[in-house]
């Protein structure tokens, strides 16, 4: 029974400390350093290929189901297709 406990509480001994630092390092940025981030985030997104590429694909697998889907709605409700940029 003893073997059981330490072997459930053993781990937890090893992240705790993971975790608080996690969090320490994480305050430890500054408004600078993210706002860096931002803006690496959003020049990936206008300039990167496999963003294009994710973008189309994402389209084209919408367009190859959105009949079956239509069909599927139930009769006297308006389907609705909601998209986010």
């Amino acid at each position: 029974m003893e073997k059981k406990i330490a072997k459930k509480v053993l781990p937890l001994l090893f992240i705790a400390p993971l975790l608080s630092a996690q969090s320490f390092l994480a305050s430890s940025f500054e408004q600078k350093d993210l706002n860096n981030e931002i803006i690496i985030a959003a020049n990936w997104q206008q300039h990167s290929g496999e963003y294009s590429a994710y973008f189309y694909q994402s389209f084209n697998s919408a367009t190859d189901q959105i009949e079956a889907i239509l069909q599927s709605t139930p009769e006297g409700k308006k389907p609705a297709i909601i998209t986010d940029t």
